[in-house]
Protein backbone atom coordinates (compact mmCIF):
# COMPACT_ATOMS: atom_id res chain seq x y z
CA UNK A 1 0.00 0.00 0.00
CA UNK A 2 0.99 3.23 -0.88
CA UNK A 3 1.55 4.39 3.19
CA UNK A 4 4.16 1.72 3.51
CA UNK A 5 5.79 2.90 0.34
CA UNK A 6 5.64 6.35 1.79
CA UNK A 7 7.09 5.38 4.73
CA UNK A 8 9.95 3.17 3.26
CA UNK A 9 10.68 6.10 1.65
CA UNK A 10 10.97 8.27 4.54
CA UNK A 11 13.22 5.57 6.11
CA UNK A 12 15.74 5.84 3.26
CA UNK A 13 16.07 9.51 3.59
CA UNK A 14 16.73 9.56 7.15
CA UNK A 15 19.70 6.64 6.64
CA UNK A 16 20.90 9.58 4.67
CA UNK A 17 21.98 6.58 1.63
CA UNK A 18 24.32 8.41 -1.02
CA UNK A 19 23.76 5.73 -4.08
CA UNK A 20 27.53 6.85 -5.73
CA UNK A 21 30.26 9.27 -6.11
CA UNK A 22 31.03 9.99 -9.49
CA UNK A 23 33.22 12.32 -10.82
CA UNK A 24 33.76 13.84 -7.27
CA UNK A 25 30.08 14.92 -7.80
CA UNK A 26 27.46 13.24 -5.48
CA UNK A 27 24.80 11.69 -6.68
CA UNK A 28 21.20 10.60 -4.87
CA UNK A 29 18.86 8.68 -7.09
CA UNK A 30 16.02 9.69 -5.78
CA UNK A 31 14.59 5.95 -6.45
CA UNK A 32 12.02 5.81 -4.11
CA UNK A 33 10.63 8.73 -4.52
CA UNK A 34 10.78 8.17 -8.18
CA UNK A 35 9.11 4.53 -7.18
CA UNK A 36 6.55 6.27 -4.95
CA UNK A 37 5.33 9.13 -7.90
CA UNK A 38 4.91 6.01 -10.84
CA UNK A 39 2.85 4.01 -8.76
CA UNK A 40 0.42 7.10 -7.15
CA UNK A 41 0.25 8.27 -11.29
CA UNK A 42 2.89 10.81 -10.73
CA UNK A 43 5.52 11.08 -13.61
CA UNK A 44 9.09 11.04 -12.92
CA UNK A 45 10.43 14.74 -13.76
CA UNK A 46 12.75 15.94 -16.26
CA UNK A 47 15.34 17.33 -14.02
CA UNK A 48 15.78 16.74 -10.21
CA UNK A 49 18.13 18.26 -8.14
CA UNK A 50 18.45 16.63 -4.25
CA UNK A 51 20.50 19.03 -1.83
CA UNK A 52 20.18 17.72 1.10
CA UNK A 53 23.04 15.42 1.30
CA UNK A 54 25.20 16.91 3.13
CA UNK A 55 27.80 17.26 0.42
CA UNK A 56 29.17 20.66 1.29
CA UNK A 57 30.55 22.88 -1.29
CA UNK A 58 30.84 19.60 -4.16
CA UNK A 59 29.19 20.01 -7.49
CA UNK A 60 25.11 18.54 -7.32
CA UNK A 61 23.72 16.44 -10.25
CA UNK A 62 21.02 15.78 -11.25
CA UNK A 63 19.10 12.28 -10.96
CA UNK A 64 17.67 12.14 -13.89
CA UNK A 65 19.68 13.39 -17.12
CA UNK A 66 22.83 14.27 -15.16
CA UNK A 67 22.64 18.28 -15.47
CA UNK A 68 25.29 19.42 -13.30
CA UNK A 69 24.56 22.54 -10.98
CA UNK A 70 27.71 23.64 -9.38
CA UNK A 71 28.21 25.77 -5.93
CA UNK A 72 29.82 29.22 -6.19
CA UNK A 73 31.20 31.85 -3.80
CA UNK A 74 30.33 29.18 -0.84
CA UNK A 75 26.44 27.81 -0.90
CA UNK A 76 26.90 24.57 1.08
CA UNK A 77 25.08 21.50 0.84
CA UNK A 78 23.85 20.35 4.46
CA UNK A 79 21.23 17.62 5.71
CA UNK A 80 18.28 20.77 5.54
CA UNK A 81 19.81 21.43 1.58
CA UNK A 82 21.46 24.08 0.25
CA UNK A 83 22.18 26.87 2.49
CA UNK A 84 22.73 30.18 1.22
CA UNK A 85 23.85 33.51 3.33
CA UNK A 86 22.46 36.09 0.98
CA UNK A 87 26.04 37.52 0.03
CA UNK A 88 27.22 36.52 -3.56
CA UNK A 89 26.76 32.55 -2.53
CA UNK A 90 24.69 30.76 -5.67
CA UNK A 91 24.57 27.31 -7.69
CA UNK A 92 25.07 27.37 -11.73
CA UNK A 93 23.67 25.32 -13.38
CA UNK A 94 24.51 23.66 -16.63
CA UNK A 95 22.85 24.73 -20.20
CA UNK A 96 19.73 23.07 -20.85
CA UNK A 97 17.20 23.41 -23.79
CA UNK A 98 13.87 23.48 -22.30
CA UNK A 99 10.69 24.98 -23.19
CA UNK A 100 8.00 25.22 -25.58
CA UNK A 101 5.13 23.86 -23.77
CA UNK A 102 3.53 22.89 -20.31
CA UNK A 103 6.33 23.17 -17.34
CA UNK A 104 5.94 22.10 -13.56
CA UNK A 105 8.76 23.09 -11.23
CA UNK A 106 8.62 22.39 -7.63
CA UNK A 107 11.07 23.75 -4.84
CA UNK A 108 10.98 23.10 -0.94
CA UNK A 109 12.17 25.71 0.63
CA UNK A 110 12.86 28.72 3.10
CA UNK A 111 13.58 32.24 2.79
CA UNK A 112 15.02 33.73 6.03
CA UNK A 113 15.29 37.58 4.56
CA UNK A 114 12.95 38.87 1.71
CA UNK A 115 16.10 40.36 0.12
CA UNK A 116 14.87 42.81 -3.49
CA UNK A 117 14.01 40.52 -5.95
CA UNK A 118 16.03 37.74 -4.35
CA UNK A 119 15.53 34.25 -6.60
CA UNK A 120 15.07 31.14 -6.17
CA UNK A 121 15.63 30.32 -9.93
CA UNK A 122 16.54 32.20 -12.70
CA UNK A 123 16.64 29.83 -15.50
CA UNK A 124 17.61 32.39 -19.04
CA UNK A 125 20.10 34.04 -21.52
CA UNK A 126 21.24 37.30 -19.19
CA UNK A 127 18.88 39.73 -18.33
CA UNK A 128 15.45 39.86 -19.64
CA UNK A 129 16.25 36.79 -22.11
CA UNK A 130 13.92 33.71 -22.22
CA UNK A 131 14.11 33.92 -18.37
CA UNK A 132 12.13 31.90 -16.11
CA UNK A 133 12.29 33.79 -13.14
CA UNK A 134 11.05 32.65 -9.28
CA UNK A 135 11.92 35.07 -6.52
CA UNK A 136 10.05 37.48 -3.82
CA UNK A 137 8.44 39.92 -5.36
CA UNK A 138 10.66 42.88 -5.04
CA UNK A 139 11.34 43.56 -1.12
CA UNK A 140 8.05 42.53 -0.39
CA UNK A 141 7.60 39.39 1.27
CA UNK A 142 5.65 37.43 -1.75
CA UNK A 143 6.40 35.00 -4.34
CA UNK A 144 6.28 35.74 -7.58
CA UNK A 145 6.73 34.09 -11.07
CA UNK A 146 7.96 35.55 -14.53
CA UNK A 147 8.17 33.79 -17.83
CA UNK A 148 10.36 36.20 -20.15
CA UNK A 149 9.58 36.17 -23.86
CA UNK A 150 6.76 33.98 -23.39
CA UNK A 151 5.41 31.72 -26.47
CA UNK A 152 2.30 34.10 -26.72
CA UNK A 153 4.73 37.22 -27.10
CA UNK A 154 5.69 38.26 -30.80
CA UNK A 155 7.94 41.43 -29.77
CA UNK A 156 10.25 39.00 -28.20
CA UNK A 157 10.53 41.65 -25.21
CA UNK A 158 7.18 40.32 -23.38
CA UNK A 159 7.05 39.24 -20.04
CA UNK A 160 4.46 37.41 -18.23
CA UNK A 161 4.45 38.37 -14.62
CA UNK A 162 2.38 36.54 -11.68
CA UNK A 163 2.66 38.30 -8.97
CA UNK A 164 0.50 36.40 -6.64
CA UNK A 165 0.48 38.11 -2.90
CA UNK A 166 1.16 34.95 -1.18
CA UNK A 167 3.21 35.20 1.88
CA UNK A 168 6.77 33.10 1.63
CA UNK A 169 6.32 32.78 4.94
CA UNK A 170 10.18 33.73 5.85
CA UNK A 171 11.90 31.15 8.71
CA UNK A 172 9.74 28.18 7.29
CA UNK A 173 9.94 26.05 5.01
CA UNK A 174 6.99 25.93 2.39
CA UNK A 175 6.69 23.34 -0.12
CA UNK A 176 6.30 25.43 -3.86
CA UNK A 177 4.69 23.79 -7.17
CA UNK A 178 4.91 26.79 -10.24
CA UNK A 179 2.84 25.60 -13.55
CA UNK A 180 3.46 27.05 -16.40
CA UNK A 181 0.73 26.41 -19.21
CA UNK A 182 -2.07 28.96 -21.12
CA UNK A 183 -3.18 29.50 -17.55
CA UNK A 184 0.03 29.79 -14.62
CA UNK A 185 -0.62 28.58 -11.42
CA UNK A 186 0.99 28.65 -8.16
CA UNK A 187 0.56 25.82 -5.13
CA UNK A 188 1.46 26.33 -1.91
CA UNK A 189 2.36 23.40 0.30
CA UNK A 190 -0.48 21.58 -1.70
CA UNK A 191 -2.92 24.15 -2.15
CA UNK A 192 -3.70 26.48 -5.31
CA UNK A 193 -3.03 29.97 -4.18
CA UNK A 194 -2.89 31.76 -6.93
CA UNK A 195 -4.37 31.46 -10.72
CA UNK A 196 -3.45 33.38 -13.26
CA UNK A 197 -6.02 34.55 -16.80
CA UNK A 198 -5.84 32.67 -19.94
CA UNK A 199 -3.48 33.58 -22.52
CA UNK A 200 0.12 33.42 -20.47
CA UNK A 201 2.14 31.21 -22.87
CA UNK A 202 5.12 28.81 -22.19
CA UNK A 203 8.68 29.47 -21.69
CA UNK A 204 9.78 29.53 -24.74
CA UNK A 205 11.90 26.46 -26.16
CA UNK A 206 15.23 27.81 -26.12
CA UNK A 207 19.03 26.40 -24.93
CA UNK A 208 18.86 28.55 -21.61
CA UNK A 209 22.75 29.17 -20.39
CA UNK A 210 22.53 31.48 -17.88
CA UNK A 211 20.74 29.32 -15.27
CA UNK A 212 21.29 30.34 -11.38
CA UNK A 213 20.14 29.42 -8.45
CA UNK A 214 20.12 31.59 -5.81
CA UNK A 215 21.17 34.52 -7.97
CA UNK A 216 19.55 36.61 -10.48
CA UNK A 217 20.09 37.69 -13.63
CA UNK A 218 19.82 41.15 -13.28
CA UNK A 219 22.94 42.51 -11.79
CA UNK A 220 20.85 44.76 -9.37
CA UNK A 221 18.99 42.14 -7.51
CA UNK A 222 19.79 40.64 -4.27
CA UNK A 223 21.01 36.92 -3.31
CA UNK A 224 18.81 34.81 -1.76
CA UNK A 225 19.46 34.05 1.79
CA UNK A 226 17.79 30.83 3.29
CA UNK A 227 17.18 27.17 2.26
CA UNK A 228 16.41 25.38 -0.74
CA UNK A 229 15.92 21.20 0.02
CA UNK A 230 15.68 20.51 -3.52
CA UNK A 231 14.22 21.40 -6.95
CA UNK A 232 12.88 19.19 -9.62
CA UNK A 233 11.27 20.20 -13.21
CA UNK A 234 8.65 18.40 -15.39
CA UNK A 235 9.54 19.81 -19.02
CA UNK A 236 6.54 18.90 -21.22
CA UNK A 237 3.79 18.40 -18.38
CA UNK A 238 1.36 20.39 -16.20
CA UNK A 239 0.98 18.63 -12.87
CA UNK A 240 -2.44 18.56 -11.83
CA UNK A 241 -4.06 19.53 -8.50
CA UNK A 242 -3.97 15.89 -7.28
CA UNK A 243 -0.90 14.99 -8.40
CA UNK A 244 0.93 17.88 -6.55
CA UNK A 245 -0.89 16.52 -3.34
CA UNK A 246 1.14 13.45 -3.57
CA UNK A 247 4.49 15.41 -4.26
CA UNK A 248 3.34 16.76 -0.59
CA UNK A 249 3.87 12.99 1.09
CA UNK A 250 7.68 12.92 -0.23
CA UNK A 251 9.11 15.96 1.58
Amino acid sequence: DHRDLHLSIRRQRQMCIRDRRYDNKYISRNSYEYEFMEVMGVSSPSYSWEFRNNTGISPVVDTVRGVVATTVNGATSTSEGMVFDGDGDYVDVEAMTMGGGAMTIECYTKWDSNQSWSRIIDFGNGQGLDNIVIANYGTYETITLHVHDPTTDTSGTGNSQNNSGVSIDIGSMVHWVFVIDDIHKIYKNGINVYTSASGKGYATNKLRTNNRIGRSNWLGDRFFQGIIAYLRIWDGTALTEDQIKILMLIL
